[in-house]
């Protein structure tokens, strides 16, 4: 199933323009009353860049990361206590289903339910497999509970929707929360806790698309297993889009927030990551979009390997642990970074970069806010190609400005306008320099000069 993915107004900024976008959530300085782009740089040096630069980084205006205040995840009201539902044809839908016809806009729906699945011949809570499926299913207002192999079990042709459901137990330990090895599944107002398993795994050769908004996963009493996912895609061959938006991933026992390990394509907006780390992806062609989360880890909050056409946007990165850059990319690229705060006060020397390129090319970092930094800002090592980064305020940096390791002189092009605390633009004093790499530098100077 294909899926058509509308472009909202903060991704328009990477295909329309790099210029610098006002607004942002919590305390801001004030704008200055310089005008211009704080994108000029180089010859012509616009002294009112920096404070643009941290107005604009950071959640877009109004912006908040999880669940939408006053939508609480789960169940609602009275429910029926019910067995295992095993649903593998339309005549099983329509006898369980408490209205609807089966359409897209009208699916059967069951409701009501509080599902003990520790008894399903099926080892599911329930379970729909049916690939020639015509019809529309939609759970609603259900809980489940119990041991199982997976709470919920999805293979169809056509949709789920998922709405108002609370999937766990403390005293079972079930596994996964949704195993979904096909078909179009939205999520809505689901509450995740006390899995084994990842809470929702895709799996697979058929076609995915996903769609979770307003879902919380937590801890309470009892921890995630060994190695568990908030999301978690396993080497699936099919078309695999995957959408996250206004989800709250508050369980540090969780692995990962978003472990993807397949081609697919990740859309991830208004999400917080309190995970110990937050998205971990590799080999996912297809890219990855991330704008106005919260990423509150103790390892790194971005770890990708061999990912293309990616962009990280609007996002707030609150430190890491010790050992942990806040973003590392590994034979990555192309893609761009922008407009993110960025502190990391935990660590000191290698792994403890703000941002990390590995042996990777393509990638533009800009207009950043470093408000703090325990070792490099950036680093570039190894590289497979030139990087780009310009247009960044650094504050509070213990290491270097730019970091590079093991680098080619050609990868050090495009390196403009690093301002530091006190207004002053970065020089050659602040950079660290392989024996291999020549620097290339052009920052901007309020003297109006640069360097090379």
């Amino acid at each position: 199933m294909t899926q058509t993915r509308p472009i909202p107004w903060h991704h328009l900024c990477l295909v329309a323009s790099f210029a610098v976008l006002a607004g942002g959530a919590g305390p801001r300085p004030s704008p200055p009353a310089a005008s211009g782009d704080a994108t000029d740089g180089g010859a012509h040096p616009d002294p009112g860049a920096p404070q643009r630069i941290r107005i604009s980084a950071g959640l877009p205006p109004g912006g908040a990361a999880g669940v939408t205040p006053g939508v609480e995840p789960g169940a609602r009201g009275a429910l029926r206590p019910s067995g295992p539902i095993r649903i593998q044809s339309r005549a099983e839908a329509a006898a369980l289903s408490s209205q609807g016809t089966g359409t897209a806009g009208d699916p059967y729906v069951i409701s009501d339910l509080a599902i003990l699945g520790d008894a399903s011949p099926c080892a599911f809570g329930f379970f729909w497999s049916d690939t020639r499926a015509d019809y529309h299913l939609a759970l609603r207002d259900v809980r489940i509970e119990g041991w199982a192999t997976s709470q919920v079990y999805v293979r169809t042709a056509t949709s789920l929707t998922i709405e108002g459901a609370d999937l766990g137990d403390e005293a079972a330990g079930a596994a996964s929360g949704v195993r979904i090895t096909g078909g179009d599944v939205t999520l809505s107002r689901v509450l995740f806790h006390a899995l084994s398993g990842d809470g929702i795994q895709i799996t697979g050769d058929r076609p995915v698309t996903l769609t979770a908004r307003d879902c919380r996963f937590e801890e309470r009493d009892t921890p995630w297993g060994a190695g568990a996912s908030a999301f978690a895609q396993l080497n699936v061959s099919g078309n695999v889009n995957v959408m996250l938006a206004r989800c709250d991933l508050d369980a540090r026992t969780l692995a990962a927030g978003v472990r993807s390990s397949g081609s697919a394509h990740w859309t991830i907006e208004e999400t917080r990551f309190a995970t110990r780390i937050g998205i971990d992806t590799k080999n996912s062609a297809d890219g990855l979009l991330v704008t106005a989360c919260v990423f509150e880890t103790e390892r790194d909050a971005i770890r990708a390997h061999a990912i293309d056409g990616f962009e990280i946007a609007h996002s707030e990165f609150r430190d890491s642990g010790e050992g942990a850059p806040l973003m590392a990319f590994r034979e990555s690229g192309p893609g761009r970074a922008h407009h993110c705060v960025l502190t990391k006060t935990r660590g000191r020397g290698d792994g403890n970069e703000c941002v990390a390129l590995i042996e990777s090319r393509g990638i533009r970092l800009d207009h950043h806010w470093i408000t703090a930094s325990s070792g490099d800002a950036f680093v570039q090592q190894s590289p497979a190609g030139p990087a780009e980064i310009r247009d960044c305020v650094l504050e509070g940096v213990q290491g270097h400005t730019v970091a590079f390791r093991d680098a080619a002189p050609d990868a050090n092009r495009g390196i403009e306008s690093l301002w530091l605390e006190d207004g002053r633009p970065a020089d050659e004093s602040r950079l660290a320099l392989g024996e291999t790499a020549p620097l290339f530098y052009a920052a901007a100077s309020p003297a109006g000069g640069g360097g090379s």
